[in-house]
């Protein structure tokens, strides 16, 4: 085995003689590319609500406005 400068013998993988597996290039991209479309997934969702939330502020406030101006009519 080779000795690294650091003392511990260095070991190559497989280190117990178990055969490696050759995984295709197409099951790598895959992965990742599922792994991408989960997390633009998962921020779109996010920003969905957020937006909605949003929304529902601004008709919340739309309604305080309109009734509102409803009673200052009433003064006029």
């Amino acid at each position: 085995m080779p000795m690294p400068m650091g003392g511990n013998p260095v070991y190559p993988y497989p280190s117990r003689g178990y055969p490696q597996a050759t995984i295709p290039q197409d099951i790598y991209r895959d992965s990742i590319q599922s792994a991408v479309l989960d997390k633009v997934r998962a921020r779109l969702n996010e920003a969905i609500q957020v937006g909605n939330a949003e929304v529902d502020s601004l008709k919340k406030t739309e309604q305080d406005l309109i009734h509102g101006e409803k009673k200052t009519s009433i003064f006029n």
